[in-house]
């Protein structure tokens, strides 16, 4: 089979080239009129036909004289425009519809959907749990495992099994990272370990550091259910409480919020403390900016803890879309870190009980005032204030992680910051100033 391309060939459609080639062992060509197009298909029952909405005004009739010839595959459409999506399902004009920019897994399931090719097998049926997670337990309502391979999985604690930390540091120290949960019990370990973390996220008697090791754990267990749920309505409750005991921690404690952060670098997990320090840095930075209402400081603590959501530890570590970076990733990761603003931007507006305007803030995280950020290039009267904040709190989190809050990298980052002095970082500048005392 071969893909044949409706459209003019543009470089955002690389993404759609590089998987059709990479993972399936499809060639494909590119037709720029629709007579070629159609002489093509006709010749070639065997022809993947993907049509670029863009470039044409009659998709429909397009796609109906597709479904007349005896194609062995569905064609797929490219478009960001929602008047196609009740088309879909349609039997006379039946098609996959693929938006631009969508992320490697969707782009793979759309064209497997089209052409009934499988992609690698990926096994679904085991769900990844992070070991240190079972040391808060000492029994599990699920059988637990290892994986030796993509197919093998091994047993290692019963279901209802009393277990204890040595078994969990014996296998630590044989190197293993993660246990795995099968898929038909990973809902009920997940209300379990959520009703866990909800009940330490509010206790009143707690110290500061048990604290922000449970946030901690609440951040990269987020990450790992999204993987299995999407945003469910227990999702999202469990990032609100996240969300509510990060404002309440940084609202009233007496510690230095240099002294906080210490607690969360515990150099594990770049992603998980990165983000959770991007919280308290940014509530904190509001606070100094006397913008200190609960709608905004918790729009800025969701929009820290879900940024990066669709990176692991690798990825998110790359925050500026540059050559040299750039050079370390292979195509796959170079588009996710492409994508992931689009993609948390788009499943927020997608997703109920979160409030309005946190799309941007993420969709804006990685802009600069110089307009040489990503993903649009923006410049700094652009971006909403609000934005401006949450940008250079992860600034600060992203070297503060790495660097330390010596005095050294304090006046390091003071430099850096004058960068971000003028159009509607101004005030967001005065206020991450503030944080360490400078006017």
């Amino acid at each position: 089979m071969k893909a044949l391309f409706l459209g003019e060939r543009e470089k955002s459609h690389e993404d759609v080239e590089l998987i059709l080639e990479g993972v399936f062992g499809l060639s494909f060509d590119w037709a720029t009129n629709l007579s070629e197009f159609l002489d093509k298909t006709v010749n070639d029952s065997f022809i993947l036909p993907i049509i670029v909405e863009s470039e044409f005004s009659n998709i429909s009739k397009i796609i109906d004289r597709l479904l007349k010839l005896d194609l062995k595959a569905t064609p797929i459409l490219i478009t960001n425009n929602p008047k196609y999506s009740g088309l879909s399902g349609n039997t006379d004009l039946r098609f996959v519809m693929l938006k631009t920019n969508s992320d490697v897994d969707l782009i793979e399931e759309s064209i497997e959907k089209a052409t009934g090719l499988l992609r690698q097998n990926v096994n679904k049926q085991y769900h990844p749990v992070h070991i240190y997670r079972f040391l808060k337990f000492n029994n599990v309502g699920a059988d637990v495992y290892i994986k030796l391979s993509d197919e093998k999985f091994v047993k290692v604690i019963n279901k209802d099994e009393m277990y204890d930390s040595g078994l969990i540091e014996k296998y630590t120290q044989r190197g293993v990272e993660k246990f795995y949960i099968r898929e038909d019990d990973f809902k009920l370990f997940f209300n379990h370990f959520q009703t866990l973390l909800r009940n330490e996220l509010y206790k009143e008697e707690i110290s500061e550091e048990k604290l922000i090791e449970t946030q901690l754990s609440s951040v990269s267990f987020v990450h790992e259910a999204l993987s299995s749920f999407n945003f469910s309505p227990d999702i999202v409750e469990l990032v609100e409480n996240i969300t509510h005991s990060n404002i309440r921690l940084v609202k009233k404690s007496n510690t230095k919020l240099f002294d906080m952060l210490k607690h969360i670098v515990r150099s594990k997990s770049y992603l998980y403390e990165h983000s959770l320090m991007t919280s308290y840095i940014s509530i904190e930075i509001a606070k100094k900016m006397n913008w200190s209402n609960t709608n905004t400081l918790e729009k800025l603590s969701l929009a820290s803890l879900l940024h990066d959501i669709y990176l692991d530890d690798k990825l998110a570590k790359v925050h500026d879309i540059e050559k040299e970076k750039l050079k370390e990733l292979d195509w796959k990761e170079t588009k996710r870190v492409q994508d992931h603003s689009f993609q948390i931007a788009q499943q927020i507006r997608s997703s109920e009980g979160f409030p309005p305007d946190l799309d941007n803030i993420l969709l804006n995280h990685h802009e600069l005032p110089d307009s040489s950020g990503y993903p649009r290039g923006l410049s700094a009267l652009k971006i909403s204030p609000i934005s401006c904040i949450f940008i250079l709190s992860e600034k600060i989190a992203h070297t503060l992680f790495f660097e330390g809050d010596s005095g050294d990298t304090v006046n390091k980052l003071n430099l850096e910051l004058e960068k971000y002095n003028f159009g509607n970082f101004k005030k967001a500048f005065q206020g991450a100033r503030l944080i360490w005392g400078k006017n």
